[in-house]
């Protein structure tokens, strides 16, 4: 493993003047931009390290055409428009899950290039592990306020603004969500997802005496934590994975081993967090039908409108408090066996290069409003990232894993270029999230990621789990879920999990 540190502070692109990255507020959810300890992990010792390079060998694509606007803005190249590429098996459910793992295994609260050479702010950083440090916080003795003073060992819920039922993230008296990770508030999605996991957590609690895990060195609450990670560390080792990697390469792993990512100590690649695992953005819907009675766009036309008052009527699907009417049935995200909604998208949008419009342009509850037009897009942000980070073009990864894997299938020149928006561009090198969009769009038809793409993110997660000796990978392999009792026989899905939650589903 090489480490290797960025110290530019500024960004150029193809405008006369270079684009400098905004600082974003504490109290924004930030996307796509911002170096997230990577230099404070390259100074640190081996140990204490959160980022660094799967590639450290390969030369970076360095800040040459395409730039970030000639494919990231809107009408450019990455615009999917409103009218959507729809996968036929990745379900809507997919898109938030992947966020929600996102924003378990990395976070700065900084998000800000000026501040990415401050050592102290590695200890703010997610650990590289699948552990839900987003849900619990610190734990229940460094952060009471996640938790339910009046009933030990559970995690506090949030009730409606128009009725006493317990459907939202708890909030403060201002509407901001009290949880671990403030970015999981950022979409109604998410935010419920987030809900989904603290009431699956108080579920475990009540029924612990009817489990027949018999460790005897752990407190209620400690049993609890860890029976709810075992189960969450399952969905992404058997429901996650298998519906956006290819059979192949996951079975490949998981007999053969890991090839790419074989650290002593757990990390999360720079490659992995600023590219290959971006791959859910360009499943993102421009709207959703959250339950039978209302359905809404992603974000408001007008990015600076302002989210409703709470206990008023919302009219997308930003963060914030939550009516009742306005909470999630599931059944219209994945297959609960419930009816979905006539008219909803019950799937993601294939993995591409195309985003949904409203990514291109995101509101300024997300992203302040002073930062400059071309940063509002998603798409941008992400490929101003990839030059900031000095990642390796596409075609040199691709051409290094050929290596590691002969086989491997690399992309043409005509294969990679062949959007007619970006046919001018062959003969370039590619940024590493773009090829590998495109290589998820050209050799698995949208409907999973490519050999490439698929190979970093399973080796990566898979990783994870492996190098934590307390997950149930490595504790305890032959574990399989058990709720009330009942050994669910290797079977635990989406619906699963959120059945027992309490969701609704039906």
């Amino acid at each position: 493993m090489n480490w290797q540190a960025d110290e530019r502070l500024r960004v150029t692109t193809n405008t006369q003047s270079p684009l400098e990255l905004q600082p974003l507020a504490s109290s924004r959810k930030g996307h796509g931009i911002g170096l997230r300890g990577i230099e404070a992990a390259a100074a640190s010792d081996q140990q204490e390290a959160r980022f660094g390079r799967l590639f450290g060998d390969l030369k970076p694509r360095g800040d040459v055409a395409p730039f970030p606007q000639d494919l990231g803005m809107p009408k450019g190249p990455m615009d999917g428009g409103l009218q959507r590429n729809n996968s036929t098996s990745l379900f809507a459910v997919m898109t938030y899950f992947g966020q929600f793992v996102d924003h378990d295994i990395t976070f700065d609260p900084t998000s800000s290039l000026e501040r990415q050479q401050d050592p102290a702010a590695l200890r703010n950083f997610r650990t590289p592990a699948l552990e839900l440090d987003s849900v619990y916080g610190a734990g229940p003795a460094a952060h009471p306020f996640l938790y339910d003073q009046l009933k030990p060992d559970k995690l506090l819920l949030g009730r409606a603004t128009n009725h006493p039922a317990e459907v939202d993230v708890p909030r403060n008296a201002q509407g901001v969500a009290i949880i671990g990770d403030p970015r999981n508030d950022a979409t109604l999605m998410v935010a419920q997802l987030h809900v989904a996991f603290l009431k699956f957590h108080n579920t475990v609690v009540d029924q612990l005496a009817s489990l027949s895990d018999d460790a005897l060195d752990e407190s209620k609450f400690e049993k609890a934590q860890r029976l709810v990670r075992w189960h969450y560390q399952w969905l992404v080792l058997h429901e996650f994975l298998p519906a956006i990697i290819d059979n192949t390469t996951l079975d490949d792993i998981l007999k053969n081993g890991r090839k790419l990512y074989q650290p002593a100590c757990a990390f999360i690649p720079v490659e992995f967090s600023a590219a290959a695992y971006r791959f859910g953005h360009s499943m993102v819907q421009p709207g959703y039908a959250p339950n039978d009675a209302f359905g809404a766009p992603l974000f408001p036309p007008d990015p600076n409108a302002p989210p409703p008052e709470p206990g008023q009527p919302r009219s997308d699907l930003r963060g914030g408090p939550l009516r009742f009417e306005e909470r999630i049935n599931w059944k219209n995200f994945v297959d609960t066996g419930g009816t979905p909604t006539p008219g909803s998208i019950r799937f993601a949008s294939k993995i591409d290069t195309k985003l949904s419009p409203p990514l291109l342009n995101l509101p300024t509850s997300l992203i302040p409003g002073n930062v400059p037009a071309a940063l509002r897009s998603l798409a941008v942000r992400n490929l101003q990232r990839d030059v900031a980070l000095q990642l390796p073009s596409g075609q040199d990864v691709a051409n290094h894993v050929a290596e590691v894997l002969p086989g491997t299938r690399i992309l043409s020149d005509a294969e990679l270029w062949g959007d007619p928006k970006a046919t001018q561009f062959k003969g370039s090198a590619a940024p590493l999230w773009y090829y590998l969009l495109r290589e998820a769009e050209v050799v698995a038809n949208g409907e999973k990621l490519g050999p490439i793409g698929g190979r970093i993110v399973a080796e990566v997660l898979i990783g994870l789990l492996d190098l934590d000796r307390s997950s149930f990978r490595a504790r305890r392999p032959d574990w399989t879920p058990e709720i009330a009792g009942r050994k669910l026989d290797k079977r635990f899905s989406f619906p699963d999990f959120l059945r027992i939650a309490g969701s609704d589903v039906d």
